[in-house]
């Protein structure tokens, strides 16, 4: 009987100091930081560059051929978008944009040399197009 005492005690014990809760604690922040947000300031950034162009030195993003490689402006790592057909979807100043088309800048005709054999299963959309070509789709499209 003494033994079946002795072995209710520990296991009860057991069971009374056992930990039933989590130990960690929850901690909840009233700030969060949206990557969207933040990705949606930087193409703004991007688009009002062209829009309030008025002359004189192009702005430097154009001239880079590769632009749309930077994945950390992709809304995710596998999903790739041509973020200078984003940026220019946003452009709404016909004249800027003109002005920046009649400097025949040779740089803006420089086609991105991506190997699409090392990731072949990512297709970045329009990539074999340069700046100056997607620059006169969009001139075109704005009324």
């Amino acid at each position: 009987m003494r033994t079946y005492i002795i072995l209710f005690c520990i296991f009860d014990l057991n069971f009374a100091f056992g930990q039933s809760k989590i130990d960690s604690q929850i901690v909840v922040s009233p700030f969060s930081v949206s990557t969207s947000n933040l990705r949606q300031k930087e193409i703004s950034k991007y688009t009002d560059s062209i829009n309030h162009y008025l002359g004189g030195k192009i702005p430097s993003f154009l001239l880079n051929p590769c632009f749309d490689l930077q994945r950390n402006l992709w809304l995710d790592m596998h999903s790739p978008v041509s973020l200078r057909w984003e940026v220019l979807e946003n452009v709404t100043n016909k004249r800027a944009m003109e002005k920046i088309i009649k400097t025949k800048n040779e740089k803006l005709n420089v086609i991105c040399q991506y190997s699409s054999t090392a990731y072949p299963e990512i297709v970045i959309p329009m990539i074999d197009k340069s700046f100056f070509e997607l620059l006169n789709m969009r001139y075109k499209q704005i009324k």
